[in-house]
C-alpha cells in the first residue's frame, strides 16, 4: 500500500479539509432526505421562508437576467443584503435571540460596526448556498413557496397571510395608496439602487430597517402565518416527514428529544410509525457501521496526538480498543446494513461501492492499513484538487499524525450524523407547537 511521505506542504491544515475524512456523510444525507424531504440540517428558523416569499414578490418587477453592477448579484441577493442588514441593525443589541442561526450574521455585524454597506465582497463567499435564500431553497421549492425566483402557489397565500397580520394589506397585489404598497415600493427602490451601486445603497441609520426587520423577525411569525407554515410541512406529499413532525410535537416525542440522542428518538419513533420502519432500520444499521469506523479512526488519531512523537506503529494502532471492536463487529454490521439498505437501491449501491475496500480483511493489522487506504482515497476525491491525508507514512510500519482535528470527536455509541430531528425541533419551537 502506498501512503505519501511527509512534506512541508502537506502539514498545512488548510490543505487537509476538516470534514468527513472517511466519506460517511453522503449516504447519511440521502437517507435523511428520504426521511424528511427538502429539509437540511442548517435550516433552523422557518420564518426565513416568509422572507423569501416577500422578496420574490418585491423583486418580481426585475427581469430574471438582471444583475447588479458587480455582474454577480441578482435582485434577490441584493434584497437579502437589506433584510440581513435590517435584522442586525434592529436586533443586535435589543433582541439578539432573533439572530441565532442567521446566515451571514458575523459578517453583517462587522460591516455595521465598521459603517460599511454589505456587498458581494463583504457578504458570504457563496451566498447561493450559505445565505438564507441558499439554505432554505430546497424547502422553498418543495412546498411551492417559489418557482425559480418567482413566488409560487403557497408563497402567494403565505404572503397574503403575512401582510394581513403585519398591517401591510395591498403588498402582494400592489394596490396604490395602501400600507403594503408603500412598504413594497421602499423595498423595490432600495433593491434598484443596490443593483446600481453593487452594494446596499442605504445608510445603516435608514429608518425603514426597523419596520423591515420587525415584520420579518426570524423567531416571531404571526399566529396565522405560523399555522400556515406548520400545515404545509405536514400536509405535503411526504408521509415520513409528516409523521416525524407529529411525533416530535407529541408528549412522548418531546421526552425522547430531551435525551439529546437522535438514536433514542428513532427507537421510540419506530414504535409509533410502522410504515416508516424500513427506512428507520436502514438508518440505524448504516449508523452502526459509521460509528464503528468513526470510533476506530478517531481513536487512532487521538492516540497519536497523546504521544509526543505523534507517531505509532501498525501493531500499536491495531491494539487499540475501538480498532479491536471494529474488526470484531464490522462483518455482521456490514451484512446487516447490506440487507436493510436493499430497498433503497441507490444508497445500497453506493454503500457497497464506497466501503468494499474495508471488507477485504478483518485481521487487525491488515484492516488498519485498509482503513488508512480508504481515508486516502476519500481525501484524494475531494474537490477541487483533493485534500492532504490526516495520517502519513513516516517510515516502514510507522505512521505520523498530520491533522489538528483528532480531539474534536467523541467516541460513543450515538449516531455519527444528524437526521433533521433538531432542525424540526427548532421549527416547531418557532411555530409555537411545543
Amino acid at each position: 500500500m502506498y501512503l505519501p511521505s511527509l512534506s512541508a506542504y502537506q502539514t498545512l491544515e488548510n490543505s487537509q479539509g476538516t470534514l468527513d475524512p472517511l466519506g460517511l456523510y453522503t449516504i447519511a444525507d440521502r437517507l435523511a432526505m428520504r426521511l424528511a424531504p427538502d429539509l437540511r440540517e442548517r435550516m433552523k428558523h422557518p420564518r426565513y421562508l416568509t422572507s423569501i416569499a416577500v422578496g420574490a414578490v418585491a423583486c418580481s418587477c426585475f427581469s430574471e437576467e438582471e444583475l447588479a453592477v458587480d455582474e454577480v448579484s441578482p435582485p434577490w441577493q441584493v434584497y437579502e443584503w437589506y433584510v440581513i442588514s435590517g435584522l442586525v441593525r434592529r436586533f443586535d443589541k435589543t433582541d439578539p435571540n432573533q439572530l441565532l442561526g442567521m446566515p451571514g450574521r458575523e459578517k453583517t455585524t462587522r460591516s455595521m460596526r465598521d459603517g460599511i454597506p454589505l456587498s458581494a465582497n463583504r457578504y458570504l463567499k457563496t451566498p447561493t448556498v450559505f445565505g438564507f435564500h441558499g439554505v432554505y431553497r430546497t424547502l422553498a421549492k418543495g412546498i411551492k413557496l417559489v418557482d425559480d425566483d418567482m413566488v409560487g402557489e403557497f408563497g402567494s397565500s403565505l404572503v397574503d397571510i403575512w401582510e394581513n397580520e403585519q398591517g401591510l394589506n395591498g403588498f402582494r397585489v400592489g394596490i396604490a395608496g395602501t400600507p403594503g404598497y408603500e412598504f413594497r415600493k421602499k423595498i423595490e427602490d432600495a433593491v434598484r439602487a443596490g443593483l446600481k451601486a453593487g452594494a446596499v445603497a442605504k445608510p445603516w441609520s435608514w429608518e425603514f430597517y426597523n419596520k423591515l426587520a420587525e415584520s420579518l423577525a426570524p423567531k416571531s411569525p404571526g399566529k396565522k402565518e405560523a399555522t400556515a407554515l406548520f400545515n404545509v410541512l405536514v400536509n405535503a406529499e411526504s408521509e415520513s416527514r409528516a409523521e416525524l413532525i407529529r411525533f416530535l410535537a407529541s408528549v412522548e416525542g418531546q421526552k425522547t428529544v430531551e435525551s439529546g440522542s437522535e438514536k433514542t428518538v428513532h427507537t421510540a419513533f419506530l414504535q409509533q410509525s410502522p410504515g416508516i420502519k424500513p427506512l428507520l432500520l436502514a438508518i440505524q444499521s448504516y449508523e452502526r457501521v459509521c460509528r464503528l469506523l468513526y470510533n476506530a479512526f478517531y481513536e487512532i488519531l487521538q492516540w497519536m496526538e497523546s504521544h509526543q512523537s505523534k507517531k505509532g506503529t501498525i501493531s500499536q494502532l491495531s491494539d487499540l480498543v475501538h480498532v479491536k471492536k471494529a474488526c470484531k463487529e464490522l462483518p455482521a454490521a456490514f451484512q446487516e446494513a447490506d440487507l436493510l439498505l436493499e430497498p433503497f437501491t441507490y444508497e445500497a449501491s453506493l454503500f457497497l461501492d464506497n466501503f468494499q475496500q474495508l471488507r477485504e480483511s478483518f485481521e487487525r493489522n491488515e484492516w488498519v492499513l485498509l482503513l488508512f487506504a480508504h481515508h486516502m482515497k476519500v481525501q484524494r476525491s475531494k474537490p477541487p484538487n483533493g485534500k492532504a491525508p490526516w495520517i502519513l507514512e513516516h517510515s516502514s510500519d510507522v505512521f505520523l499524525l498530520n491533522t489538528t482535528q483528532a480531539g474534536v470527536a467523541e467516541l460513543n455509541e450515538e449516531y455519527v450524523h444528524q437526521y433533521r430531528t433538531y432542525t424540526l425541533q427548532s421549527f416547531l419551537t418557532d411555530l409555537g407547537k411545543l
